[in-house]
């Protein structure tokens, strides 16, 4: 079983994150949590808010439970329009960030946001990592740095600014 994580320090290894626990990252964590070599599984049960939601956007996959919510991003808004942008569309995070509504696990599927629902998130999570870390290490990490290539571009462009809010 892969090892599961909520907080640095991040294993050089895949792993997964349970974003339910998640301590509230620095920015630095997040970016080295998105320019790892080998991939990071994100899974979440209920609400994926703030330094979650940002950190949804950070990890390469992400697996929820049906009950799960996403949205209201908070002090993390401006990370999340930064980061989310790329990965789900500029309208689905102005949407998400502007009316702080939260959208179901289903619909965050559909949107890009969730690449798998499944009744028990880590496990299914855990085996995904698993799964990721039995092929080529070198196949992995060349995808996930052209999946990143953008993404890693935003943070090194765009400082971070601290919050937006109302």
């Amino acid at each position: 079983m892969a090892d599961v994580r909520n907080a640095p320090p991040w294993p050089d290894a895949a792993f997964v994150l349970a974003l339910d626990a998640l301590a509230p990252p620095a920015l630095a964590e997040l970016e080295a949590l998105e320019r790892r070599q080998a991939p990071v599984v994100g899974a979440v049960a209920g609400a994926c808010e703030g330094a979650s939601l940002a950190a949804a956007f950070a990890v390469d996959l992400l697996v929820a439970a049906p009950g799960a919510t996403f949205g209201r991003a908070g002090e993390w808004t401006d990370l999340v329009v930064r980061r989310g942008t790329g990965i789900a569309g500029r309208k689905v995070v102005a949407y998400l960030t502007t009316t702080q509504r939260t959208i179901d696990a289903e619909l965050a599927r559909t949107w890009g946001i969730v690449s798998r629902v499944a009744d028990d998130p880590v496990a299914a999570a855990s085996a995904l990592a698993d799964e990721l870390a039995a092929r080529s290490p070198r196949a992995v990490a060349t995808i996930l740095r052209q999946a990143h290539r953008g993404a890693a571009a935003d943070y090194a462009e765009t400082p971070f600014t601290g919050h937006i809010t109302r």
